[in-house]
């Protein structure tokens, strides 16, 4: 009866260990994912080294342009379909759309009917078409 308490507790010590690893394991793989789009919103920050409103050279052309404040200058937005992270699941069950890869559905249940799609993490901006600039 001792020996059958002693394998379980050292059964349960096993699961801890191997529990807090994944989960440790886990947790530096969102760290670097959540550093990865910090870095990518500080490197579009720094390509965007004029936020001022500037004139066209052109003496006949009056217009001015200013810094377009959807993608701040760099031209480039964050991709609405994966927001960033450069893939997304979509279940062909019911068209859910989410980042996370399950066996399950979370939306209608359906096991085994999702699809992977891989996408650009970023996007022309829309608003400037890629320019940076828009008139003001």
């Amino acid at each position: 009866m001792k020996n059958r308490y002693k394998y379980g507790l050292i059964l349960l010590i096993l699961i801890l260990i191997v529990l807090s690893i994944g989960f440790g394991l886990l947790a530096i793989k969102k760290s670097k994912s959540i550093n990865k789009t910090d870095q990518t919103v500080e490197s579009l920050n720094q390509n965007n080294s004029q936020n001022q409103i500037s004139e066209s050279g052109n003496q006949e052309n009056t217009a001015k342009t200013i810094t377009c404040p959807d993608c701040k200058g760099s031209g480039n937005v964050v991709c609405p379909e994966c927001e960033g992270r450069g893939l997304y699941y979509i279940c062909s069950a019911c068209n859910g759309k989410y980042h996370t890869y399950l066996n399950t559905c979370p939306f209608c249940g359906s096991r085994n009917t999702l699809t992977q799609h891989v996408c650009s993490e970023t996007i022309k901006c829309p608003r400037c078409g890629g320019s940076g600039q828009i008139p003001s």
